[in-house]
């Protein structure tokens, strides 16, 4: 898409080194943690609390995500300390440090159950533990010999990018408001990319923050999995895109997990 026709409204020229945060709405701090692959970059959110910091999504399970977040601690907390950790969806760049992240705090995790109790499933499973039902599954989709034995060589590798989740956490439900310093954020769930992936809506700052839901040049990947063979992640995608237009404006600052902020929701 080039940029004459691309009806998206960027606000935000630059975005923040590793180790920076910048204000892009009252009280709201965008981050970045590197990753590897071809996005090599999760956004992940600071918000202003009555006494501390709510941190939303929290980068890869990496040594040098965990140095970050220390900076990141050292330079913006102003003394004040996390109160709230709270995960978009079960991917391990949006879950991989709550666990370390709730221990070194003492707090809690906030995310849909769905997708904390998928993420506590998946982490569990080790190399050894590949399901013949699901070569059985990818055999009946057309993968090739090679591409079995890849899946054979990555499998249970999700937990490596996890760590050890708490074993309870704070549900989140379509609906609910949360009250972050003063301001209703409200859960959107939308679905096809992740079981009940959180979206947080801030009314007041006319803000969203859309993890991987709703991203600006690219689609989340939406993908059939062995763990439900029947299912129709396609639709309940598609299903959610109208459900979001639905209930939120379009003149809205949208945060997402990749690439850069923007206006243009419903255009999107």
């Amino acid at each position: 898409m080039s940029p004459r026709s691309d009806p998206l409204k960027y606000p935000f020229e630059e975005h923040p080194a590793p180790g920076e945060a910048v204000e892009v709405a009252t009280d709201v701090f965008w981050l970045r943690m590197p990753m590897p692959g071809r996005l090599d970059h999760i956004n992940v959110w600071l918000l202003r609390d009555y006494d501390g910091w709510t941190i939303v999504d929290t980068g890869l399970n990496h040594e040098d995500i965990r140095e970050l977040w220390e900076l990141v601690f050292s330079r913006y907390l102003d003394g004040h300390p996390v109160t709230r950790v709270i995960s978009t969806h079960l991917h391990g760049d949006h879950t991989g440090l709550a666990g370390w992240l709730v221990r070194r705090w003492g707090v809690q995790l906030w995310m849909s159950r769905a997708d904390f109790v998928l993420c506590k499933m998946m982490a569990a499973d080790g190399p050894s533990d590949i399901p013949e039902d699901a070569i059985r599954f990818y055999q009946r989709a057309g993968f090739s010999d090679e591409k079995l034995d890849e899946y054979r060589r990555r499998f249970g590798s999700f937990g490596a990018n996890i760590s050890p989740l708490p074993t309870g956490f704070k549900r989140l439900s379509d609906g609910d408001y949360i009250d972050i310093g003063g301001r209703e954020w409200r859960v959107v769930i939308g679905r096809g990319h992740a079981p009940e992936h959180v979206c947080l809506y801030c009314p007041e700052l006319k803000t969203l923050i859309a993890g991987d839901q709703v991203l600006p040049r690219i689609t989340p990947n939406v993908s059939v999995n062995p763990s439900e063979p029947d299912a129709n992640p396609l639709k309940e995608w598609l299903d959610s895109c109208a459900h979001l237009r639905s209930v939120l404006p379009s003149n809205i600052l949208v945060l997402p997990a990749h690439e850069r902020l923007y206006y243009g929701l419903h255009e999107r």
